[in-house]
């Protein structure tokens, strides 16, 4: 039974490696990188939810800190970015779950766009 949790520091390095088996073209996925996009952000700390099954991270879906204009007023947003499933645990709906979860939180602690 899958376990879904907000993001956490601590996660950092499952991330890297569930990001890195998902786009393997791409070598940016490391701790300093996710450590300053996730939680230093000038904007703000990540927002979002990973899937668990067991301790094994399956599912990562981040909405990272933005703020932009709108008619000239600075508004809190939020840019989907490193969703990753792994392939294990793809077509199951993981994703759509996940976005539900961290879209939801988003709202809730006061974020206006997505």
């Amino acid at each position: 039974m899958l376990k879904f949790r907000l993001i956490k520091k601590k996660n950092i390095f499952d991330y890297i490696k569930l990001l890195s088996i998902t786009f393997p073209q791409t070598k940016k996925f490391n701790y300093l990188y996710l450590e300053w996009l996730y939680f230093n952000n000038p904007k703000g700390t990540v927002v979002g939810f990973d899937a668990f099954d067991k301790d094994v991270l399956v599912g990562h879906y981040s909405l990272i800190p933005s703020e932009v204009l709108i008619k000239g007023v600075k508004t809190k947003s939020l840019l989907s970015l490193n969703t990753a499933v792994h392939p294990d645990f793809r077509n199951k709906g993981l994703f759509t779950k996940l976005a539900n979860l961290s879209i939801k939180q988003a709202y809730k602690v006061g974020y206006e766009i997505i």
